[in-house]
C-alpha cells in the first residue's frame, strides 16, 4: 500500500518536472515570400529559450539594406520564463528570379539549430510600384483609452502638481486689495 503511494507521489513530481520544462526553437520569417524589383523584404531570425553563438546565412545574392538588427526580451509569467533573441535583415533582391535564402545556424557547442531555406519570387515592376515590408510581431500596446477612460494619464492632474514642494507649479493667487474707508 505504502509503495503505490510513493510510485503516485514520485509520478507526480517527475510531471510536474517535465512541466516546467522550456519549450525551445529557432525559426525564421520573410515579409512576403514574393515581392516587385526595387523592394526589399524583411527576414528574421528567432531564438526561443536557447542560447548559442548565430551563424548567419549567406545573403550575398542579395542587397543589404539594413542589418543585422538584434532585439532580445525576457519575462518571467507565473515562473515561466522565456527569453528571446531575434536578428532581422532588411535584404532587396538584385533581379528578377527566385531566390532560396540558405537556412541561418545556432551552434550549442557540439549541437546546433537551424532553420528552414526560404524560396522568395522576385516579379518585374515596370510601374516602379513601392512597398514596404510588413511582419506582425506579438507586442504590448497599451490603449489609454482602455484604462483611462479616453482621456491620456499625461492630461490629468497629478497629486503632485499641487505640492508644497514646487510652489512653482502652483498658480498664482491674486490677493485683494484693501481700502480703509
Amino acid at each position: 500500500m505504502k509503495a503505490t503511494y510513493l510510485h503516485t507521489f514520485v509520478i507526480m513530481i517527475l510531471m510536474s518536472i517535465s512541466g516546467m520544462a522550456q519549450e525551445s526553437s529557432f525559426t525564421v520569417e520573410i515579409s512576403s515570400d514574393s515581392l516587385l524589383l526595387g523592394n526589399y523584404i524583411e527576414l528574421s531570425f528567432t531564438a526561443v529559450n536557447v542560447e548559442g553563438e548565430f551563424e548567419e546565412p549567406d545573403l550575398s545574392a542579395f542587397n543589404l539594406i539594413g542589418g543585422p538588427n538584434t532585439s532580445s526580451s525576457m519575462s518571467s509569467i507565473n515562473g515561466d520564463v522565456r527569453r528571446q533573441i531575434t536578428y532581422s535583415y532588411y535584404i532587396e533582391p538584385l533581379e528578377i528570379g527566385s531566390y532560396t535564402i540558405p537556412p541561418a545556424y545556432l551552434s550549442l557547442g557540439e549541437e546546433s539549430m537551424e532553420t528552414a531555406p526560404q524560396s522568395i519570387q522576385v516579379y518585374p515592376n515596370p510601374d516602379g510600384i513601392i512597398e514596404r515590408p510588413s511582419v506582425q510581431r506579438q507586442e504590448f500596446n497599451f490603449n489609454f483609452n482602455d484604462f483611462f477612460g479616453g482621456r491620456s494619464p499625461f492630461d490629468m492632474e497629478s497629486p503632485f502638481d499641487q505640492s508644497e514642494d514646487h510652489p512653482a507649479d502652483k498658480p498664482v493667487k491674486k490677493k485683494a486689495k484693501r481700502r480703509k474707508i
